[in-house]
């Protein structure tokens, strides 16, 4: 994003008129969208909820379930579920693992991006009370890390009692959210458990009731499903899992309700912006997207930049379009900011697009006003080689780029980006490139705004706000996203005010 101050080095940051977009659940009533990219969702007391996607005639907007087994009804374990280590049978109308020691699995399923796995289970035993029981949500098919999983302890009631938890490659732990249950699952009674996934965000409801949200789900390009357990044993009834329409890019949240989470430009006070560390870091903290600039090199390869020039983020000089890659490469994007970043390189976008694959991420790139069709053409076909379609949102303060972009994919989102004042007519500044959302500076969020836009079904982030005061404001007026240069403060502030 090109308007608004830079950071460029530790320390205090001046205040920029933008705001971002946070990432938390939305709530789940009817559908008012007219836009089928972007969804309405209703306020309701306590902690935001998941959103419910729009209807549609179509069989691939609908739900379907692809596994209903009622184990009262069987004696053997189903086709396709397949023990990986411990001892697992059918008995007494329950699937069993009787085998407390180390870590056990059983896999099942296809790799799904949006679903939602229910289950009826008691827990049975286990070594100590810190064990736990868990729903593999995206498991290596061979049984080993990575995976991740939402897993209820004996001790369900403890405050990390359920939680989800990412298993990564060098087989160290990520805990990404962890709350209380509302009651013990230590007395063996069964109890029932809903995870919903849409992608690295998971929703958790016990016995009826949401608990908690996670927007930092690893994900895998290959991940099936599975019953994980640690030094625990348990009986599951029942399981059931059901594909889900695709989660809209950017949900639509009533005013008083938290929306998304943005980073801009990475996490730019802490390592330096447009950097592949800094996105990491920004995704890591539960950045909804990886918001970055683009620029072309002289030899018509996309880069992450925020300048038209590298002069002021690395120890070089000169235009982007004057330098090819390899000249680019050489430069150091790092060690401006700080030292410790000595030797930080400038990422190109397909690196960074090859990140977001393999992690389940999204991006957000800004497309440079002036852009003509055949480069814009370029990074579309990018995110096309790495079948990103659904985990993209294009933005620009041209509309004439995004134009382009409908016409080559429509099927990636486009958010029209606007600084010094609104469109004389918002929805149809939008319209005019088939958007599905209006980026404005803070400044120019009112709740008139928000109502406007909303009653089209379109969705409003704002950019770039950075104190607990924007936030509090703009999070009243109903916004769907904030983008800060502070993602990592804003999220917990987000925790906080749901809490």
């Amino acid at each position: 994003m090109k308007d608004g101050p830079s950071v460029s080095a530790p320390g205090p940051l001046r205040r920029l008129s933008l705001a971002a977009a946070c990432l938390a659940g939305v709530a789940s009533l009817a559908l008012v969208s007219l836009n089928p990219l972007v969804q309405k969702a209703s306020a309701t007391a306590g902690a935001p909820r998941p959103a419910v996607q729009a209807a549609s005639t179509t069989a691939s907007a609908r739900e379907e379930v692809l596994i209903n087994e009622d184990f009262s009804t069987r004696t053997t374990i189903p086709g396709g579920w397949t023990p990986k280590s411990g001892t697992w049978t059918v008995t007494g109308g329950a699937l069993k693992q009787t085998s407390p020691n180390g870590t056990t699995m059983l896999t099942f399923g296809q790799h799904l991006d949006d679903f939602r796995i229910d289950a009826t289970l008691s827990f049975d035993s286990a070594v100590n009370d810190s064990r736990w029981v868990g729903l593999g949500l995206d498991v290596n098919p061979a049984g080993t890390s990575p995976w991740s999983h939402a897993a209820v302890r004996r001790v369900s009631t403890a405050s990390n009692g359920l939680e989800f938890a990412n298993r990564l490659p060098s087989n160290s732990w990520s805990v990404v959210a962890a709350s209380p249950a509302p009651r013990s699952v230590a007395d063996g009674k069964p109890f029932d458990i809903s995870i919903e996934v849409h992608g690295t965000n998971a929703t958790w409801t016990f016995e009826g009731r949401q608990i908690q949200t996670t927007q930092s789900l690893q994900r895998t390009a290959n991940g099936v499903l599975g019953l994980i357990m640690d030094q625990a044993t348990a009986s599951f009834r029942h399981i059931t899992v059901t594909q889900l329409p695709s989660s809209p890019v950017i949900p639509l949240v009533e005013p008083g309700h938290t929306g998304l989470a943005i980073g801009h430009r990475g996490n730019p006070k802490a390592a330096p912006e447009d950097t592949l560390v800094s996105e990491v870091q920004s995704h890591r903290l539960g950045s909804a997207y990886m918001e970055l600039d683009l620029h072309l090199t002289k030899d018509n390869v996309p880069v992450v930049m925020h300048d038209d020039t590298v002069d002021r983020t690395t120890n070089g000089t000169g235009r982007v379009d004057g330098l090819t890659l390899a000249q680019i490469k050489l430069l150091d994007a790092g060690v401006k900011f700080d030292p410790a970043y000595a030797g930080t390189k400038v990422p190109t976008f397909e690196e960074t697009l090859q990140y977001a694959q393999r992690t389940g991420g999204s991006v957000m790139p800004e497309l440079k006003a002036g852009w003509t069709k055949d480069q814009v053409r370029i990074v579309t076909a990018l995110v096309q080689k790495y079948g990103l379609q659904s985990h993209t949102v294009w933005q620009s303060f041209d509309p004439v780029p995004l134009k382009y972009a409908y016409e080559l994919d429509p099927s990636i989102a486009r958010a029209g980006l606007v600084s010094g004042s609104l469109p004389a007519d918002p929805v149809a500044y939008v319209g005019a490139f088939h958007g599905q959302a209006l980026l404005p500076a803070t400044a120019l969020v009112t709740p008139a705004l928000m109502r406007t836009m909303h009653a089209a079904g379109l969705a409003v982030v704002a950019w770039t706000a950075d104190t607990p005061g924007d936030w509090a404001k703009l999070t009243a007026a109903g916004v769907d996203g904030i983008m800060s240069n502070s993602v990592g403060e804003l999220i917990g502030w987000m925790s906080r005010y749901n809490q």
